[in-house]
Protein backbone atom coordinates (compact mmCIF):
# COMPACT_ATOMS: atom_id res chain seq x y z
CA UNK A 1 0.00 0.00 0.00
CA UNK A 2 1.31 3.53 -0.85
CA UNK A 3 1.15 6.13 1.94
CA UNK A 4 0.73 9.88 1.59
CA UNK A 5 4.02 11.82 2.05
CA UNK A 6 2.92 13.14 5.46
CA UNK A 7 2.21 9.61 6.69
CA UNK A 8 5.53 8.30 5.37
CA UNK A 9 7.37 11.15 7.07
CA UNK A 10 5.65 10.44 10.36
CA UNK A 11 6.57 6.77 10.01
CA UNK A 12 10.24 7.78 9.76
CA UNK A 13 9.86 9.90 12.92
CA UNK A 14 8.37 6.90 14.74
CA UNK A 15 11.29 4.66 13.75
CA UNK A 16 13.94 7.25 14.64
CA UNK A 17 12.30 8.09 17.95
CA UNK A 18 12.60 4.52 19.26
CA UNK A 19 15.57 3.22 17.36
CA UNK A 20 13.52 0.41 15.77
CA UNK A 21 14.73 -0.72 12.38
CA UNK A 22 14.27 -3.61 10.00
CA UNK A 23 11.61 -6.32 9.89
CA UNK A 24 9.83 -7.27 13.11
CA UNK A 25 7.78 -10.21 14.26
CA UNK A 26 4.18 -9.88 13.16
CA UNK A 27 1.81 -9.04 16.02
CA UNK A 28 -1.37 -10.90 16.78
CA UNK A 29 -4.41 -8.78 15.93
CA UNK A 30 -7.64 -8.58 17.85
CA UNK A 31 -10.89 -6.75 18.34
CA UNK A 32 -13.25 -5.46 20.98
CA UNK A 33 -16.80 -6.19 19.89
CA UNK A 34 -18.38 -8.35 17.23
CA UNK A 35 -15.75 -10.66 15.74
CA UNK A 36 -17.81 -11.76 12.73
CA UNK A 37 -18.81 -8.17 11.94
CA UNK A 38 -15.20 -7.01 11.99
CA UNK A 39 -14.14 -9.91 9.76
CA UNK A 40 -16.82 -8.96 7.23
CA UNK A 41 -15.47 -5.39 7.27
CA UNK A 42 -11.73 -6.10 7.15
CA UNK A 43 -11.19 -9.80 6.51
CA UNK A 44 -9.38 -10.14 9.84
CA UNK A 45 -9.37 -13.45 11.71
CA UNK A 46 -9.08 -12.06 15.22
CA UNK A 47 -6.70 -13.95 17.50
CA UNK A 48 -7.39 -11.86 20.62
CA UNK A 49 -10.95 -10.92 21.60
CA UNK A 50 -11.40 -8.31 24.32
CA UNK A 51 -14.28 -7.78 26.73
CA UNK A 52 -14.73 -5.08 29.39
CA UNK A 53 -15.99 -6.54 32.68
CA UNK A 54 -17.66 -4.90 35.61
CA UNK A 55 -16.46 -5.86 39.09
CA UNK A 56 -18.12 -9.18 39.89
CA UNK A 57 -18.99 -10.01 36.28
CA UNK A 58 -18.47 -13.69 35.62
CA UNK A 59 -18.91 -14.49 39.31
CA UNK A 60 -22.07 -12.76 40.58
CA UNK A 61 -23.69 -11.47 37.38
CA UNK A 62 -23.54 -11.98 33.64
CA UNK A 63 -22.33 -15.13 31.93
CA UNK A 64 -20.14 -17.35 34.16
CA UNK A 65 -16.40 -17.11 33.58
CA UNK A 66 -16.25 -20.42 31.70
CA UNK A 67 -18.94 -19.32 29.24
CA UNK A 68 -17.36 -15.87 28.90
CA UNK A 69 -13.87 -17.20 28.18
CA UNK A 70 -15.21 -19.60 25.56
CA UNK A 71 -16.97 -16.72 23.81
CA UNK A 72 -13.64 -14.82 23.55
CA UNK A 73 -11.59 -17.53 21.87
CA UNK A 74 -8.89 -18.04 20.69
CA UNK A 75 -7.22 -15.75 23.29
CA UNK A 76 -9.45 -13.81 25.70
CA UNK A 77 -8.43 -10.36 26.90
CA UNK A 78 -10.51 -9.22 29.86
CA UNK A 79 -10.45 -5.67 31.18
CA UNK A 80 -11.33 -5.31 34.87
CA UNK A 81 -13.22 -2.15 35.85
CA UNK A 82 -14.66 -1.03 39.16
CA UNK A 83 -18.30 -0.59 38.12
CA UNK A 84 -20.82 -3.24 39.08
CA UNK A 85 -24.03 -4.41 37.46
CA UNK A 86 -25.80 -1.25 36.35
CA UNK A 87 -22.61 0.73 35.62
CA UNK A 88 -22.28 2.21 39.11
CA UNK A 89 -18.90 2.10 40.80
CA UNK A 90 -19.03 -0.50 43.58
CA UNK A 91 -15.38 -0.74 44.63
CA UNK A 92 -12.44 1.65 44.85
CA UNK A 93 -8.73 1.09 44.37
CA UNK A 94 -8.26 1.58 48.13
CA UNK A 95 -10.79 -1.17 48.82
CA UNK A 96 -9.12 -3.49 46.32
CA UNK A 97 -5.74 -2.89 47.95
CA UNK A 98 -7.30 -3.61 51.36
CA UNK A 99 -8.64 -6.98 50.18
CA UNK A 100 -12.31 -5.98 49.93
CA UNK A 101 -12.52 -7.36 46.38
CA UNK A 102 -10.70 -10.65 47.03
CA UNK A 103 -13.78 -12.84 46.60
CA UNK A 104 -13.99 -11.78 42.96
CA UNK A 105 -10.25 -12.04 42.37
CA UNK A 106 -10.06 -15.53 43.90
CA UNK A 107 -12.97 -16.64 41.68
CA UNK A 108 -11.15 -15.18 38.67
CA UNK A 109 -7.93 -16.97 39.67
CA UNK A 110 -9.73 -20.31 39.82
CA UNK A 111 -11.64 -19.72 36.59
CA UNK A 112 -8.40 -18.92 34.75
CA UNK A 113 -6.89 -22.13 36.11
CA UNK A 114 -9.87 -24.14 34.86
CA UNK A 115 -9.65 -22.37 31.51
CA UNK A 116 -6.06 -23.64 31.25
CA UNK A 117 -5.25 -21.69 28.10
CA UNK A 118 -3.78 -18.34 27.13
CA UNK A 119 -5.47 -15.23 28.49
CA UNK A 120 -4.72 -11.53 29.02
CA UNK A 121 -5.95 -9.78 32.17
CA UNK A 122 -6.01 -5.99 31.91
CA UNK A 123 -6.82 -4.31 35.24
CA UNK A 124 -8.03 -0.71 35.29
CA UNK A 125 -6.47 0.56 32.07
CA UNK A 126 -5.89 4.20 31.12
CA UNK A 127 -5.18 5.11 34.73
CA UNK A 128 -3.81 8.45 33.46
CA UNK A 129 -7.19 9.32 31.93
CA UNK A 130 -9.06 11.78 34.17
CA UNK A 131 -12.38 10.23 33.14
CA UNK A 132 -11.65 6.95 34.93
CA UNK A 133 -12.52 6.47 38.63
CA UNK A 134 -9.10 4.87 39.31
CA UNK A 135 -7.32 8.06 38.17
CA UNK A 136 -5.87 10.59 40.60
CA UNK A 137 -4.19 8.57 43.37
CA UNK A 138 -1.13 6.77 41.92
CA UNK A 139 0.15 5.14 45.16
CA UNK A 140 -3.20 3.53 45.91
CA UNK A 141 -3.66 2.50 42.27
CA UNK A 142 -0.25 0.80 42.36
CA UNK A 143 -1.22 -1.18 45.48
CA UNK A 144 -4.51 -2.28 43.91
CA UNK A 145 -2.80 -3.33 40.68
CA UNK A 146 -0.12 -5.27 42.58
CA UNK A 147 -2.78 -7.13 44.58
CA UNK A 148 -4.72 -8.02 41.44
CA UNK A 149 -1.52 -9.23 39.76
CA UNK A 150 -0.54 -11.47 42.68
CA UNK A 151 -3.98 -13.05 43.14
CA UNK A 152 -4.54 -13.62 39.42
CA UNK A 153 -1.21 -15.44 39.10
CA UNK A 154 -1.68 -17.19 42.45
CA UNK A 155 0.76 -19.77 43.79
CA UNK A 156 2.04 -20.52 47.28
CA UNK A 157 3.95 -17.28 47.90
CA UNK A 158 1.09 -14.78 47.44
CA UNK A 159 0.56 -13.93 51.10
CA UNK A 160 4.27 -13.52 51.76
CA UNK A 161 4.52 -11.11 48.85
CA UNK A 162 1.40 -9.22 49.96
CA UNK A 163 2.90 -8.89 53.44
CA UNK A 164 6.10 -7.48 51.97
CA UNK A 165 3.96 -4.81 50.28
CA UNK A 166 2.14 -3.98 53.50
CA UNK A 167 -1.16 -5.51 52.40
CA UNK A 168 -3.38 -8.05 54.22
CA UNK A 169 -3.34 -11.74 53.25
CA UNK A 170 -5.82 -13.28 50.86
CA UNK A 171 -8.16 -16.00 52.10
CA UNK A 172 -9.10 -18.95 49.99
CA UNK A 173 -7.33 -21.49 47.84
CA UNK A 174 -5.40 -20.05 44.91
CA UNK A 175 -4.38 -21.84 41.74
CA UNK A 176 -1.01 -21.25 40.12
CA UNK A 177 -1.49 -19.36 36.82
CA UNK A 178 2.02 -18.70 35.57
CA UNK A 179 3.35 -16.38 32.93
CA UNK A 180 3.56 -16.71 29.92
CA UNK A 181 0.16 -18.40 29.58
CA UNK A 182 -1.49 -15.80 31.83
CA UNK A 183 -0.39 -12.24 31.03
CA UNK A 184 -1.30 -9.21 33.15
CA UNK A 185 -1.28 -6.07 31.02
CA UNK A 186 -0.66 -2.44 32.09
CA UNK A 187 -1.70 0.12 29.49
CA UNK A 188 -1.95 3.91 29.91
CA UNK A 189 -3.47 6.30 27.39
CA UNK A 190 -1.18 8.12 25.00
CA UNK A 191 -2.15 11.76 25.42
CA UNK A 192 -3.21 11.46 29.06
CA UNK A 193 -1.37 12.56 32.19
CA UNK A 194 2.14 11.32 32.94
CA UNK A 195 1.53 7.60 33.62
CA UNK A 196 4.90 6.77 35.19
CA UNK A 197 3.73 7.35 38.82
CA UNK A 198 1.09 4.66 38.18
CA UNK A 199 3.59 2.00 37.08
CA UNK A 200 3.24 -0.97 39.48
CA UNK A 201 6.87 -2.08 39.08
CA UNK A 202 8.49 -4.72 36.90
CA UNK A 203 7.59 -7.68 39.17
CA UNK A 204 3.88 -6.84 38.78
CA UNK A 205 3.61 -6.28 35.02
CA UNK A 206 3.86 -8.96 32.32
CA UNK A 207 3.09 -6.82 29.28
CA UNK A 208 3.25 -3.02 28.97
CA UNK A 209 1.21 -1.12 26.42
CA UNK A 210 -0.41 2.07 25.21
CA UNK A 211 -3.84 3.08 23.94
CA UNK A 212 -4.19 5.67 21.19
CA UNK A 213 -7.19 7.23 19.44
CA UNK A 214 -7.75 9.63 16.57
CA UNK A 215 -10.07 12.43 17.70
CA UNK A 216 -10.64 15.88 16.22
CA UNK A 217 -6.98 16.91 16.49
CA UNK A 218 -3.74 15.14 15.57
CA UNK A 219 -3.22 11.78 17.32
CA UNK A 220 -0.64 11.89 20.16
CA UNK A 221 1.98 9.86 18.30
CA UNK A 222 4.92 11.36 20.16
CA UNK A 223 3.50 10.32 23.54
CA UNK A 224 2.63 6.94 22.07
CA UNK A 225 6.23 6.25 21.08
CA UNK A 226 7.41 7.45 24.49
CA UNK A 227 5.25 4.68 25.99
CA UNK A 228 6.77 2.21 23.54
CA UNK A 229 10.23 3.29 24.70
CA UNK A 230 9.06 2.99 28.32
CA UNK A 231 8.06 -0.66 27.81
CA UNK A 232 11.36 -1.34 26.03
CA UNK A 233 13.39 0.24 28.84
CA UNK A 234 11.58 -1.94 31.41
CA UNK A 235 12.19 -5.08 29.30
CA UNK A 236 8.48 -5.71 28.83
CA UNK A 237 6.65 -6.81 25.67
CA UNK A 238 4.73 -3.93 24.10
CA UNK A 239 1.06 -4.06 23.10
CA UNK A 240 -1.71 -1.79 21.81
CA UNK A 241 -4.86 -3.15 23.51
CA UNK A 242 -7.02 -0.22 22.37
CA UNK A 243 -6.82 1.96 19.30
CA UNK A 244 -9.48 3.47 17.12
CA UNK A 245 -11.22 6.52 15.66
CA UNK A 246 -13.70 8.75 17.50
CA UNK A 247 -16.39 9.12 14.84
CA UNK A 248 -13.80 10.19 12.24
CA UNK A 249 -12.75 8.58 8.96
CA UNK A 250 -9.11 9.60 8.66
CA UNK A 251 -6.90 8.73 5.71
CA UNK A 252 -3.67 8.71 7.75
CA UNK A 253 -4.41 7.15 11.14
CA UNK A 254 -4.75 3.47 10.17
CA UNK A 255 -1.83 3.54 7.66
CA UNK A 256 0.40 5.13 10.30
CA UNK A 257 -0.51 2.47 12.84
CA UNK A 258 0.23 -0.17 10.21
CA UNK A 259 3.66 1.36 9.61
CA UNK A 260 4.30 1.46 13.36
CA UNK A 261 3.45 -2.23 13.77
CA UNK A 262 5.70 -3.15 10.85
CA UNK A 263 8.68 -1.30 12.31
CA UNK A 264 8.25 -1.82 16.09
CA UNK A 265 8.13 -5.11 17.95
CA UNK A 266 4.56 -5.34 19.23
CA UNK A 267 3.00 -8.39 20.83
CA UNK A 268 -0.66 -7.69 20.06
CA UNK A 269 -2.96 -4.88 18.86
CA UNK A 270 -6.74 -4.72 19.40
CA UNK A 271 -8.97 -2.37 17.41
CA UNK A 272 -11.78 -0.63 19.31
CA UNK A 273 -14.51 -1.46 18.38
CA UNK A 274 -16.82 -3.45 16.12
CA UNK A 275 -20.40 -2.71 17.13
CA UNK A 276 -23.43 -1.52 15.16
CA UNK A 277 -24.16 2.14 15.89
CA UNK A 278 -20.87 2.76 17.72
CA UNK A 279 -18.94 5.91 16.74
CA UNK A 280 -15.84 3.67 16.60
CA UNK A 281 -17.30 1.11 14.18
CA UNK A 282 -15.80 1.03 10.67
CA UNK A 283 -19.16 0.76 8.88
CA UNK A 284 -19.17 4.47 7.96
CA UNK A 285 -15.38 4.85 7.59
CA UNK A 286 -14.49 3.62 4.09
CA UNK A 287 -10.96 5.15 4.05
CA UNK A 288 -10.01 3.58 7.37
CA UNK A 289 -11.72 0.30 6.56
CA UNK A 290 -9.91 0.01 3.24
CA UNK A 291 -6.54 0.84 4.81
CA UNK A 292 -7.07 -1.77 7.51
CA UNK A 293 -8.03 -4.47 4.98
CA UNK A 294 -5.12 -3.81 2.64
CA UNK A 295 -2.33 -3.14 5.16
CA UNK A 296 -3.09 -4.58 8.60
CA UNK A 297 -5.10 -7.71 7.87
CA UNK A 298 -2.37 -9.29 5.70
CA UNK A 299 0.24 -8.45 8.36
CA UNK A 300 -1.45 -10.42 11.18
CA UNK A 301 0.82 -12.84 12.97
CA UNK A 302 -0.09 -16.36 14.16
CA UNK A 303 -0.97 -17.23 17.72
CA UNK A 304 2.24 -17.40 19.77
CA UNK A 305 3.66 -20.67 21.05
CA UNK A 306 2.76 -19.84 24.65
CA UNK A 307 -0.90 -19.70 23.62
CA UNK A 308 -1.01 -23.31 22.42
CA UNK A 309 -0.10 -25.27 25.50
CA UNK A 310 3.57 -24.31 25.71
CA UNK A 311 5.51 -23.28 28.76
CA UNK A 312 3.49 -23.04 31.94
CA UNK A 313 0.82 -25.56 30.87
CA UNK A 314 0.74 -28.86 32.74
CA UNK A 315 0.78 -32.01 30.64
CA UNK A 316 -0.07 -35.59 31.52
CA UNK A 317 2.97 -37.86 31.36
CA UNK A 318 1.71 -41.01 33.11
CA UNK A 319 -1.51 -41.74 34.98
CA UNK A 320 -2.75 -45.23 35.95
CA UNK A 321 -4.99 -46.78 38.59
CA UNK A 322 -4.71 -50.60 38.60
CA UNK A 323 -6.62 -52.87 41.05
CA UNK A 324 -5.01 -56.08 42.29
CA UNK A 325 -8.35 -57.84 41.65
CA UNK A 326 -11.18 -56.69 39.40
CA UNK A 327 -13.98 -58.88 40.80
CA UNK A 328 -15.02 -60.89 43.83
CA UNK A 329 -17.69 -61.40 46.47
CA UNK A 330 -18.62 -58.60 48.85
CA UNK A 331 -17.10 -57.29 50.97
CA UNK A 332 -14.15 -57.02 48.56
CA UNK A 333 -10.74 -55.74 49.66
CA UNK A 334 -8.85 -54.15 46.76
CA UNK A 335 -5.39 -52.61 46.68
CA UNK A 336 -4.83 -50.15 43.85
CA UNK A 337 -1.41 -49.50 42.33
CA UNK A 338 -1.04 -45.81 41.49
CA UNK A 339 1.14 -44.22 38.80
CA UNK A 340 0.93 -40.44 38.53
CA UNK A 341 3.28 -38.04 36.79
CA UNK A 342 2.62 -34.61 35.25
CA UNK A 343 5.01 -32.18 33.56
CA UNK A 344 4.66 -29.99 36.69
CA UNK A 345 4.51 -30.92 40.39
CA UNK A 346 1.27 -32.52 41.58
CA UNK A 347 -0.39 -30.36 44.23
CA UNK A 348 -3.23 -32.69 45.25
CA UNK A 349 -4.74 -36.10 44.46
CA UNK A 350 -8.17 -37.67 44.93
CA UNK A 351 -9.55 -41.16 44.34
CA UNK A 352 -13.33 -41.62 44.05
CA UNK A 353 -13.94 -45.35 44.44
CA UNK A 354 -17.41 -45.28 42.88
CA UNK A 355 -19.26 -46.39 46.01
CA UNK A 356 -19.15 -42.93 47.61
CA UNK A 357 -15.81 -43.53 49.28
CA UNK A 358 -13.00 -41.01 48.84
CA UNK A 359 -9.25 -40.97 49.54
CA UNK A 360 -7.20 -37.83 48.99
CA UNK A 361 -4.16 -35.87 50.03
CA UNK A 362 -1.77 -33.07 49.15
CA UNK A 363 1.24 -33.64 46.91
CA UNK A 364 1.66 -36.73 44.70
CA UNK A 365 -0.36 -39.85 45.58
CA UNK A 366 1.18 -42.89 47.31
CA UNK A 367 2.25 -45.94 45.30
CA UNK A 368 -0.71 -47.99 46.62
CA UNK A 369 -4.12 -47.21 48.07
CA UNK A 370 -6.42 -49.80 49.68
CA UNK A 371 -10.22 -49.76 49.78
CA UNK A 372 -12.99 -52.14 50.81
CA UNK A 373 -16.16 -52.33 48.70
CA UNK A 374 -18.90 -53.39 51.16
CA UNK A 375 -21.76 -53.99 48.71
CA UNK A 376 -22.44 -55.53 45.31
CA UNK A 377 -22.13 -53.24 42.30
CA UNK A 378 -20.25 -52.24 39.17
CA UNK A 379 -17.80 -49.54 40.18
CA UNK A 380 -15.54 -47.17 38.22
CA UNK A 381 -12.79 -46.03 40.62
CA UNK A 382 -11.24 -42.78 39.35
CA UNK A 383 -7.90 -41.17 40.17
CA UNK A 384 -7.67 -37.37 39.86
CA UNK A 385 -4.44 -35.39 40.11
CA UNK A 386 -4.27 -31.60 40.24
CA UNK A 387 -1.48 -29.20 39.36
CA UNK A 388 -3.33 -26.35 41.09
CA UNK A 389 -6.55 -25.52 42.94
CA UNK A 390 -9.50 -25.91 42.90
CA UNK A 391 -9.22 -29.60 43.84
CA UNK A 392 -12.66 -30.70 42.67
CA UNK A 393 -13.67 -33.41 40.16
CA UNK A 394 -15.58 -30.83 38.10
CA UNK A 395 -12.36 -28.84 37.60
CA UNK A 396 -10.08 -31.84 36.97
CA UNK A 397 -8.02 -31.98 33.79
CA UNK A 398 -6.09 -35.15 34.57
CA UNK A 399 -7.68 -38.43 35.67
CA UNK A 400 -7.60 -42.18 35.07
CA UNK A 401 -10.33 -44.76 35.55
CA UNK A 402 -10.57 -48.50 36.08
CA UNK A 403 -13.40 -50.95 36.85
CA UNK A 404 -14.24 -53.29 39.73
CA UNK A 405 -17.26 -55.65 39.88
CA UNK A 406 -18.37 -56.75 43.31
CA UNK A 407 -20.71 -59.72 43.77
CA UNK A 408 -23.54 -59.77 41.22
CA UNK A 409 -22.73 -56.22 40.07
CA UNK A 410 -25.31 -53.58 39.17
CA UNK A 411 -25.17 -49.94 38.09
CA UNK A 412 -24.33 -47.48 40.85
CA UNK A 413 -23.99 -44.32 38.76
CA UNK A 414 -24.24 -43.98 35.00
CA UNK A 415 -24.19 -41.31 32.30
CA UNK A 416 -25.25 -42.38 28.81
CA UNK A 417 -25.32 -40.00 25.84
CA UNK A 418 -27.54 -40.44 22.77
CA UNK A 419 -26.25 -39.83 20.17
CA UNK A 420 -22.58 -39.72 21.13
CA UNK A 421 -21.66 -37.94 17.91
CA UNK A 422 -22.94 -36.24 14.77
CA UNK A 423 -23.09 -33.01 12.84
CA UNK A 424 -23.59 -29.59 14.43
CA UNK A 425 -26.03 -28.47 15.67
CA UNK A 426 -26.24 -31.76 17.59
CA UNK A 427 -29.00 -32.41 20.13
CA UNK A 428 -27.88 -34.92 22.75
CA UNK A 429 -30.00 -36.65 25.42
CA UNK A 430 -28.19 -37.66 28.61
CA UNK A 431 -29.57 -40.52 30.70
CA UNK A 432 -28.55 -40.26 34.36
CA UNK A 433 -28.67 -43.29 36.66
CA UNK A 434 -27.86 -43.24 40.38
CA UNK A 435 -28.60 -46.03 42.87
CA UNK A 436 -27.74 -43.93 45.92
CA UNK A 437 -29.50 -40.91 47.47
CA UNK A 438 -27.70 -37.66 46.65
CA UNK A 439 -28.13 -34.09 47.88
CA UNK A 440 -26.44 -32.17 45.05
CA UNK A 441 -25.61 -32.75 41.39
CA UNK A 442 -23.68 -31.01 38.63
CA UNK A 443 -23.69 -31.85 34.91
CA UNK A 444 -20.93 -30.09 32.96
CA UNK A 445 -21.43 -30.26 29.18
CA UNK A 446 -17.86 -29.45 28.14
CA UNK A 447 -18.68 -26.44 25.96
CA UNK A 448 -18.65 -23.89 28.77
CA UNK A 449 -22.22 -24.57 29.90
CA UNK A 450 -23.49 -26.64 32.81
CA UNK A 451 -26.63 -27.63 34.70
CA UNK A 452 -26.84 -28.22 38.45
CA UNK A 453 -29.29 -28.53 41.28
CA UNK A 454 -30.19 -29.95 44.69
CA UNK A 455 -31.61 -33.38 45.42
CA UNK A 456 -31.95 -36.17 42.88
CA UNK A 457 -30.90 -35.20 39.32
CA UNK A 458 -33.36 -35.58 36.43
CA UNK A 459 -33.37 -39.00 34.79
CA UNK A 460 -32.90 -37.30 31.40
CA UNK A 461 -31.20 -34.04 30.43
CA UNK A 462 -30.85 -32.51 26.98
CA UNK A 463 -28.21 -30.25 25.47
CA UNK A 464 -27.43 -28.88 22.01
CA UNK A 465 -23.85 -28.53 20.75
CA UNK A 466 -23.65 -25.75 18.16
CA UNK A 467 -20.00 -26.05 17.12
CA UNK A 468 -17.72 -28.85 15.96
CA UNK A 469 -15.38 -30.32 18.55
CA UNK A 470 -14.79 -33.11 21.03
CA UNK A 471 -16.61 -32.40 24.30
CA UNK A 472 -15.92 -34.04 27.67
CA UNK A 473 -19.09 -34.28 29.73
CA UNK A 474 -18.80 -34.71 33.51
CA UNK A 475 -21.45 -35.71 36.08
CA UNK A 476 -20.63 -35.12 39.77
CA UNK A 477 -23.04 -36.20 42.53
CA UNK A 478 -22.54 -35.61 46.24
CA UNK A 479 -24.23 -36.57 49.48
CA UNK A 480 -22.47 -35.57 52.67
CA UNK A 481 -18.93 -36.96 52.48
CA UNK A 482 -19.81 -39.26 49.56
CA UNK A 483 -18.98 -38.24 45.98
CA UNK A 484 -19.88 -40.04 42.75
CA UNK A 485 -18.51 -39.39 39.26
CA UNK A 486 -19.34 -40.36 35.69
CA UNK A 487 -18.32 -39.02 32.30
CA UNK A 488 -18.97 -39.24 28.57
CA UNK A 489 -17.45 -37.91 25.35
CA UNK A 490 -19.41 -36.20 22.57
CA UNK A 491 -17.83 -35.74 19.13
CA UNK A 492 -19.43 -33.10 16.91
CA UNK A 493 -18.40 -32.64 13.28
Amino acid sequence: MRFAPAVAALAVILVLATGATGAVTKPTLGITGNVARFKSQTGQNSTVVQAFLGWGQGQTFGAPFNVLFNSLQPIPMIHLGTNGHGKKQIISTAQIAAGKGDSYLVALNQAISQWGRAIYVRPMAEMNNGGNPWHGNPPVYVKAFQRIYLIVHGGSSVNARLASLGMPPVRGSLASNPMPRVRVLWSPLAGGDDPTPYYPGNPYVDVSGADIYKESGPPPWQKFIVLYAFAHSHHKPFSVPEWGLFGIDDKDFVPTMCTFLKTHVTETAEFYESKPGSIFDLANKPLSRGAYSSCLTPFAGPAPSWASGGAGTARRLALKLVPDQRSGASPLDVTFSVTAKLSVPIAHWTILFGDGGVSQGDGPPPATVAHTFPADGDYSPTLFVFASAPFTPSAAKFYAQTSVTVGSGGTIVGLDATPAGGKAPLKVAFKIEIAKPVSKWQLIYGDGLEHDGSGTPPHFAGHTYTKAGSYHVVLVLTSGASTYFADATIKVT
